[in-house]
């Protein structure tokens, strides 16, 4: 095991344990945040809401929020989304400026239960006035998004009936029956979030700055919570997708994928150096190869660990800010393949600085 990975094992384990005695505190906490509430937020009506499509955009960028974050608020605007940009920090006059063209309402709070409990905040002020939306959408600055601001990843889920989305899937081998979606990109129906299910999940959501509880509760718990009530779903995003378009690929277009592929395993790593060393336009290179992807995504995230393919086979027009040595690897890669011109540059120049910038070992 890495030391990465034995960090975060660790980490994850003294979560739980912490997680006992602060769960009455989280209530009581929570007792009294409620009992505020919306008069502990700071609320900005910066324009008229324009059709039924909202937004909820979580962010927390306590030093400021990055230029690539307006560069979203105004591709979720001009896609017609009535945006609702959240933070769990204090915003600067400089930020909420920026904020002013492309946002429908801003709100301020306190930095308590993480995403989700930006997320319950946002749902909570759109019942408060009387707001049930055609589409919502639930966002948070974990991405950069959109990388291309002509990407269709709005207007295809807008374009599925069911009625609770994702645009990530994820799901174990192992576990193909236990799968949830990445909640840093959720979309909901009117129908779901009128709904009884939906609205009892966040009635009875607990808040927590636990992030081991935030995630199971939140992320985990929140698509259970709509799988178990019998709301339709689908995602545009998934390892099985991957692994249907790369099928029929050519056995040029898997080398561009593994010399663009992103690894946290060195064995992983260093076999996909013989197989580029190796490379031969035959039938039997393409099954090696194939037989490899396949493998690799089976222990990692398939959008970071082959950013090329993702990007080319798909309309997955997003990258991840994580900054765990796969993601890391994964951004450094996109940043090679655009350089290369296999990838076309972001839309948004200050997306492309951040992008690049975060790339760069620390």
């Amino acid at each position: 095991m890495t030391p990465w990975k034995l960090k975060r094992e660790v980490d994850r384990v003294r979560q739980q344990i912490v997680s006992v005695p602060y769960f009455g505190i989280d209530l009581v906490r929570q007792y009294f945040y409620d009992r505020e509430f919306p008069g502990n937020l700071v609320i900005n009506q910066i324009c008229e809401a324009v059709g039924n499509k909202y937004v909820i955009f979580l962010s927390f960028e306590p030093s400021g929020l990055s230029k690539s974050v307006f560069a979203t608020c105004q591709h979720l605007r001009r896609s017609g989304y009535n945006v609702m940009f959240i933070s769990n920090a204090k915003l600067s006059a400089s930020d909420l400026d920026g904020l002013h063209e492309n946002v429908w309402r801003v709100v301020q709070r306190p930095n308590f239960g993480y995403d989700f409990g930006g997320y319950r905040d946002g749902i909570r002020l759109l019942r408060l006035w009387n707001i049930a939306p055609d589409s919502l959408v639930i966002l948070n600055d974990s991405i950069w998004f959109p990388i291309d601001a002509n990407c269709r990843v709005l207007a295809d889920l807008e374009s599925k009936t069911a009625d609770f989305q994702g645009a990530v899937k994820f799901s174990k081998p192992t576990q193909i029956n236990k799968y949830f979606f990445e909640s840093y990109f959720l979309f909901v129906r009117r129908h779901c979030f009128l709904s009884e299910a939906f609205q009892a999940y966040w009635d009875n959501y607990k808040l927590s700055n636990i992030k081991y509880r935030a995630v199971h509760q939140g992320e985990r718990g929140f698509s259970k919570a709509m799988y178990s009530a019998g709301h339709a779903h689908d995602c545009l995003f998934s390892r099985d997708l991957m692994v249907d378009l790369i099928e029929d690929r050519s056995a040029s277009f898997l080398r561009t994928c593994l010399e663009y592929g992103a690894y946290s395993d060195e064995y992983l790593a260093l076999h996909s150096k013989s197989l580029l060393l190796a490379f031969q336009d035959s039938d039997t290179w393409k099954q090696s190869a194939l037989t490899h992807i396949k493998k690799t995504i089976e222990r990692r995230h398939f959008h970071a660990s082959f950013p090329y393919a993702s990007m080319t086979l798909t309309n997955a027009s997003f990258l991840k800010k994580n900054k765990s040595p796969l993601h890391l690897c994964a951004r450094q890669k996109y940043v090679q393949a655009v350089q290369a011109g296999h990838l076309p540059l972001p839309t948004s120049a200050d997306m492309w600085d951040e992008i690049q910038a975060a790339s760069r070992n620390a």
